[in-house]
């Protein structure tokens, strides 16, 4: 597994980018209600991770 971005993204730029990312990649993201709405966004799509 390797790290692609560890920076902050505004939500239209965090759209753009995940869609550039195959079907099985792996997202990992701080824990919040946001990321929760991304979660349902993409379900069955990508997998979202807690950072650590």
């Amino acid at each position: 597994m390797s790290i692609a971005f560890n920076h902050k993204f505004s939500g239209a730029k965090l759209l753009d980018t995940i869609r550039q990312f195959p079907v099985s990649s792996i997202i990992a993201m701080k824990v919040c209600a946001i990321s929760h709405y991304w979660g349902r966004t993409f379900q069955g799509c990508i997998a979202l991770t807690a950072a650590g």
